[in-house]
């Protein structure tokens, strides 16, 4: 469960995490992408950048995940990460 819910999410307080998704591969992808954006929906923000950072590790190719991964940083006022995401982001090329 994502403990950091609290009363302004319920539903995705009361919603399962799977740990097996934490394993950095293609078909675990989109799953952690998912679970990073629950995480930032319910205001869990270390958790939704770790979920993202799982995600582009097993998908580098998906560039979405990136952006949503520098727009995280900004909701967690963590600037400098934001920053070095975006520049990342701007000279992004796929493998």
């Amino acid at each position: 469960m994502l403990a950091c819910g609290g009363p302004h999410k319920p539903e995705i307080a009361s919603r399962p995490v799977c740990a097996d998704y934490r394993v950095a591969d293609s078909a675990n992808a989109d799953v952690a992408h998912r679970a990073g954006q629950d995480a930032d929906a319910a205001h869990c923000f270390e958790q939704a950048i770790a979920d993202l950072q799982i995600a582009i590790a097993a998908a580098p190719e998906h560039r979405d995940y990136l952006i949503d991964l520098c727009r995280i940083y900004v909701d967690a006022w963590r600037d400098q990460d934001a920053l070095a995401c975006q520049q990342r982001a701007l000279s992004f090329t796929p493998p």
